[in-house]
This record gives C-alpha cells, sequence and structure tokens, in this order.
C-alpha cells in the first residue's frame, strides 16, 4: 500500500514541478514520469500502456487497441485465479515430501 501511494504521489510531485519548468525539459520530465507509472502498481502499468497506445494509433483505431490491452490484463487476471488454487496444492505437496 505504502508503495502504490509513494509512486504515484512522487510522479504527480514531479510532473508539477515539470508543468512548472514548461517548453522541451518540462515535456521530457513528463514523458519520463510515465515509467514510474509501471513501478506504482499494476494499474499503473495500464495507465502508461494506454498513454503510449494512444500516441501510436490513429484515431480509428485506439478503442479497439484499448479493447485488447483490457482483453490482455481481464485473460492475465483470470489466469491467475486459476493457477492460484494450484499452486497451493503443489506447495502443500512439497511440505510433506521434504518433512
Amino acid at each position: 500500500m505504502f508503495q502504490q501511494t509513494f509512486w504515484a504521489a512522487l510522479r504527480s510531485l514531479t510532473q508539477i514541478y515539470a508543468l512548472s519548468v514548461g517548453g522541451d525539459f518540462g515535456i521530457r520530465m513528463i514523458t519520463i514520469t510515465q515509467t514510474i507509472n509501471i513501478l506504482g502498481s499494476g494499474g499503473g502499468y495500464e495507465l502508461a500502456s494506454m498513454a503510449y497506445i494512444a500516441e501510436l494509433c490513429g484515431q480509428e483505431e485506439r478503442t479497439g487497441m484499448f479493447g485488447v490491452l483490457l482483453g490482455v490484463r481481464m485473460l492475465g487476471a483470470a489466469v491467475g485465479y486459476i493457477c492460484k488454487p494450484f499452486s497451493c496444492i503443489q506447495a502443500r505437496g512439497k511440505e510433506k515430501l521434504t518433512t
């Protein structure tokens, strides 16, 4: 919890400073601080990915690409929920074998 709050606050403070500096240097600082999103959490990674996609794709393709990105995230969450119980079973089996 602390780490998620810390990285978001650090990013916000850095971007506020970048806005006060302005110009080319300010734009570079805001671009670089988007990498701080990735360190914060999965949600930050998603925000950074969406900003990246928005820059790469045209207006017609954006909605479809955002849908693909969110679909992959949902698929990953589903796989995590499915595989999580099996990892507990495997860990219990290893404890019995080692003791």
